[in-house]
């Protein structure tokens, strides 16, 4: 069915590229004009995340936290980068016009990431309720042209109660021509949380109107837009340093999340962490023709998205890899630590999420991206003691974006597509049918997974106390690995200290001792070396407790006198209290002195008159801590012949 829209020389055809404004310039033969209505008004949103999803997504009992190493912005960009074809063969100028992407026709037709939104970063909303909509011939429910109040760079469709069945959206620049329609439905969301009220943001480059397709009508329909800043281009030399350094044998490069974020995306909470059993692989649903240096500015805004709009406490994917083959840090944590994202909703805590920047249905990803995908499941997986091929059983936590229910037991392969955890589409058919190969070909990449086990310490330490840690670095058939230089790490917050080092003996095994001197995350790390790859044991929580010491001028004191009690705390607290108790003959214990004092560097004093005679004991005491008893003798007086 042609629309009669002509740009260039070119016909779009309708329903599959220009979508729908043919249809709506015959609508409005019989409704009036309706493509000359304005567009309803934009409302803002708050920045805060809805309370339901931010409980969801948040880890228990976390601190809100911002990392100085985020902040510090970096000011190594990308260069610019001719379009290239990527995997769908050459881009011509029938192709943009006849629905190429938004990004596409900005970068390409324009030539130049100047041409994207240069505004400050923001969102806004316009509501959809008042749009009219007609049925095409297929029955679905087509919307007239909308023109948004700002330009934006990303659009994702919300609703207030029920989902509007199949969705998609196409954009354009004011009488520019239009983009492929979009699919704007599947959201993913953290564990625990609530049914999504939208779909996935569809990054566009710049665009200021919107057309909207549905299979059904959804109450409170709104476009959620966001406006993102553009980057300049620099030099490749200024490219190449935004990797970050490589800790591990084996480990791809990989673009560090500050050269996206520029301090600017910040997460609201602390990472949560949990396991890595498998590797969920997703596409974003956003058109194929970008730019290489349009790509941070998409992941801020996707960023912006997942964080106001879906109310999350950060993007969702763990990394995410461009068709230029390039892979990014995504989610803040640490690219080797098993930060627990948003993309997978009911197997978050299990697996790691890397999305590929793109819409991978008909056609699959380039042949840089699968290149990248592959270095970086042959290195993460195995880095945290899990093969890339076969197939683990892991249990659902559940949701309404899945179809296993909470508690259940899925068999799921190493390397799955979203689909296969949740009611899906993603990763694309095309993604989805490239999976075996892509699982064949990081099984030829990645190394035999190590084991590596880390024994130790209690849950509960004394401040600096020192204590000894042990374990054992297998190979895959449980064989020790000798001369393997382990490293025991604390993560403090988001600040990871080595506390010791240890070589492993002929048998694997390894000891060291370490001291602690605040509350942390232990585990053991092994670099890898040569062909094998790098190890991480499982993490140990251990609180550490003050150390707290009291002693006294003098241990025997006559009745009557005082005795001067003196009370140190490491680390230094501000309130510590001195008590003091008799001990009977017959065991009985009664408290006869209990001082609060404000302590100096860590120290306090009191003298404390003792009046009867007996055998005393005095402690001292700080929240969670208790020192060792002092024993303070007062004899009886003497009695006269």
């Amino acid at each position: 069915m042609r629309s009669g829209l002509i740009r260039g020389g070119e016909a779009q055809r309708g329903h599959e590229a220009g979508g729908g404004e043919g249809l709506w310039r015959r609508a409005g033969k019989r409704h009036g004009d309706l493509t000359r209505r304005p567009a309803p008004p934009a409302q803002r949103i708050s920045a805060s995340p809805p309370r339901t999803q931010r409980t969801a997504d948040r880890p228990p009992r976390q601190r809100t936290w911002v990392s100085s190493r985020i902040k510090r912005r970096s000011r190594a960009l990308f260069e610019t980068v001719v379009l290239d074809p990527g995997a769908g063969g050459p881009i011509t100028r029938r192709a943009l016009l006849g629905g190429g992407a938004a990004w596409t026709l900005a970068a390409a037709l324009e030539g130049a990431p100047a041409a994207l939104a240069r505004a400050a970063g923001g969102h806004f909303t316009v509501a959809l309720d008042g749009v009219r909509f007609a049925r095409d011939a297929r029955g679905r429910l087509v919307s007239e042209p909308v023109r948004a109040p700002h330009a934006f760079s990303v659009v994702g469709l919300r609703w207030r109660v029920a989902p509007p069945g199949h969705a998609e959206l196409h954009v354009r620049r004011r009488g520019g021509a239009w983009s492929e329609w979009a699919a704007a439905g599947g959201a993913h969301a953290p564990d625990g949380a609530a049914a999504p009220a939208g779909g996935e943001p569809v990054w566009v480059g710049r665009a200021d109107e919107l057309q909207v397709r549905v299979s059904d009508r959804a109450e409170g329909l709104v476009a959620a837009c966001v406006t993102a800043a553009a980057d300049g281009p620099v030099g490749a030399a200024a490219a190449a340093l935004a990797f970050l350094p490589a800790f591990y044998a084996g480990q791809p490069a990989i673009v560090g999340r500050e050269v996206w974020a520029l301090g600017r995306c910040l997460p609201s909470v602390a990472p949560a962490l949990g396991t890595v059993e498998f590797a969920c692989v997703h596409h974003t649903e956003t058109p194929n023709g970008y730019g290489a240096a349009q790509v941070p500015a998409a992941l801020r805004a996707i960023f912006r998205y997942h964080r106001f709009f879906n109310g999350w406490h950060d993007i969702g994917y763990n990394f995410v890899v461009d068709r230029f083959g390039r892979i990014f840090e995504a989610r803040a944590g640490g690219i080797d630590e098993p930060i627990v994202g948003a993309h997978a909703g009911g197997f978050n805590a299990a697996s790691t999420g890397v999305a590929l920047l793109g819409s991978y249905g008909p056609r699959g990803p380039s042949a840089a991206a699968q290149r990248a995908l592959t270095r970086l499941l042959a290195w993460k997986l195995p880095l945290h003691g899990a093969p890339v091929t076969g197939r683990v059983q892991t249990v659902s936590d559940g949701g309404p974006y899945t179809r296993y229910g909470r508690g259940r037991r899925v068999m799921v392969h190493r390397v799955a597509g979203h689909r296969d955890v949740d009611s899906t589409s993603c990763p694309g058919a095309a993604a989805y049918r490239g999976l075996p190969r892509l699982r064949a070909a990081a099984a030829a990449r990645a190394p035999a997974a190590l084991s590596l086990a880390l024994d130790g310490p209690p849950e509960r330490v004394v401040f600096a106390a020192p204590q000894t840690v042990a374990g054992r670095l297998l190979d895959a058939a449980g064989a020790g690995v000798a001369a393997a230089e382990i490293a025991v790490e604390a993560r403090i917050g988001l600040r990871t200290e080595r506390l010791a080092t240890a070589t492993t003996g002929a048998d694997g095994s390894w000891s060291a001792f370490i001291a602690l001197k605040a509350s942390a995350l232990v585990r053991a790390r092994f670099a890898g070396a040569g062909r094998r790859t790098g190890a991480l044991s499982a993490y140990h929580a251990v609180s550490v407790l003050p150390a707290v010491t009291v002693s006294a001028d003098r241990t025997i004191v006559p009745a009557g006198e005082a005795v001067v009690l003196s009370a140190t705390t490491q680390p230094p607290a501000r309130r510590m209290t001195i008590v003091v108790e008799r001990v009977e003959l017959d065991g009985t214990v009664t408290v006869v002195a209990r001082v609060h004092l404000r302590a100096r560097a860590g120290r306090a004093s009191q003298a404390v008159t003792l009046a009867e005679p007996g055998s005393y004991v005095a402690v001292a005491e700080v929240p969670g801590s208790v020192s060792p008893g002092v024993t303070i003798q007062v004899p009886a007086a003497a009695v006269p012949a």
